[in-house]
């Protein structure tokens, strides 16, 4: 494996910010506590996912709905 290809394995991922992520103050505890026990949510997916060529617009298709 390449050097370059290691050095992006070894990276972490990216984690949502809570109050970017939800209004609802319940919602901002649960996604800082999941990090907090290193549980990985939809949150934190979203933060590392590229969007598809519907995503990019702004909508979302039947598919993900995300």
């Amino acid at each position: 494996m390449s050097e370059e290809k290691q050095e992006k394995a070894a990276k972490t991922p990216k984690l949502a910010d809570p109050v970017k992520a939800s209004i609802d103050v319940a919602t901002q505890e649960m996604i800082a506590r999941a990090q907090e026990l290193g549980v990985e949510t939809i949150f934190d997916r979203a933060e590392n996912m590229k969007p598809c060529n519907i995503g990019v617009q702004g909508t979302c298709c039947k598919n993900c709905s995300m």
